[in-house]
């Protein structure tokens, strides 16, 4: 791993992994499964958005846009599982990066910022992993390990 600057996130990431391992030693789990997708975009400007998306073959699709809204309930608590996006502003801080969430999926997510560790290595490909520990109702340390490389030749 190197220093990181804020250069060395500039632009698009493509997701490769997103686990969480549990402190009790139980077998890593991948909320948005083994073929989970998602890119996370940091924008010179300050913005990013951060998009994650299970596999949706098993879920109906709309046949436009313009229909989606007439998907049933059920389809659409399917397809709310399977998928996650917020936007926001960026800043880094030593080895934390902070996302300031303006938009959300989970409206609750707007005004709460968003704190994970980075760890980056350069390449080519370049890596780059967030990660942040949420503790459960009992008590378990669940840390969340989300790992990203760049998608398109450096």
């Amino acid at each position: 791993m190197s220093a990181l600057s804020k250069a060395d996130l500039l632009g698009t990431w493509e997701l490769e992994s997103f686990e969480v391992r549990a402190g009790d030693g139980r077998p890593p789990r991948h909320p948005f499964g083994l073929q989970a997708r998602g890119r996370i975009v940091y924008a010179e400007d300050g913005h990013m958005m951060a998009v994650l998306s299970g596999p949706l073959d098993a879920v109906p699709q709309a046949a436009t846009l313009e229909t989606s809204h007439r998907a049933s309930d059920a389809e659409k608590a399917a397809a709310f599982d399977r998928y996650l996006s917020y936007s926001g502003r960026w800043r880094l801080d030593g080895d934390q990066i902070h996302h300031d969430v303006d938009l959300a999926l989970v409206p609750g997510l707007a005004g709460q910022t968003q704190t994970r560790t980075v760890a980056f290595l350069a390449g080519p490909p370049h890596r780059l992993t967030l990660s942040y520990v949420h503790h459960s109702r009992r008590g378990t340390a669940h840390r969340f390990v989300l790992s990203w490389r760049r998608p398109f030749p450096e």
